[in-house]
């Protein structure tokens, strides 16, 4: 088994050795593509929020399939180039070399603390409007963050731990308000 961190420019990244528990890839497609980014592309959603994401894309003009990312922490990340591929929205360079649009997203209109966690629950500022939780007769549920049956949990929060074991504990703790909130 190759141990070598992968390579770090545009398609060089390889799916077998330590980042995938060294199974071997077979068969898969050659790099052809040089890789072009869009930054802060805004999506409107139709609920008035608006995602800000990131575009890795082939830089020829064509149709290429997309594939769409979300990730636990900011989509700046993604281009860090880590050696050895963990990039938790996937690798883009890896990816749109082959011929792959890779659109990675943060949510936006959501309160950060300074260092960039959301704020959920107990800790949103009480200057932020509280509109739609009045209208639902409701403050925001545990874990829930300014936008109702929006949930944040782990790392991403503010007030976390920074641990696995404690994000996993959050994740399956922020279920219950989420159940509570669609009303099972």
């Amino acid at each position: 088994m190759d141990t070598r961190a992968s390579g770090v420019g545009a398609g060089e990244r390889r799916l077998n050795g330590i980042q995938t528990s060294g199974r071997e890839y077979r068969n898969l497609s050659e790099p052809q593509h040089e890789m072009e980014q869009v930054d802060d592309v805004a999506i409107a959603m139709r609920d008035g929020v608006t995602l800000l994401a990131d575009v890795y894309r082939p830089t020829t003009d064509d149709r290429y399939p997309a594939l769409l990312s979300f990730a636990a922490y900011p989509r700046q990340i993604q281009n860090l180039r880590l050696p050895l591929g963990m990039v938790e929205a996937g690798a883009s360079d890896f990816f749109v070399p082959r011929g792959y649009v890779h659109v990675t997203s943060w949510l936006e209109g959501v309160p950060l603390d300074r260092s960039g966690f959301i704020l959920t629950d107990t800790d949103l500022p009480e200057t932020q409007p509280r509109d739609s939780f009045g209208l639902l007769g409701r403050q925001p549920l545990v874990f829930e963050t300014s936008i109702p049956g929006l949930f944040a949990a782990g790392d991403v929060r503010h007030g976390s731990m920074k641990r696995i074991a404690a994000a996993v504990a959050e994740g399956s703790s922020a279920i219950r308000s989420v159940h509570q909130a669609i009303g099972k």
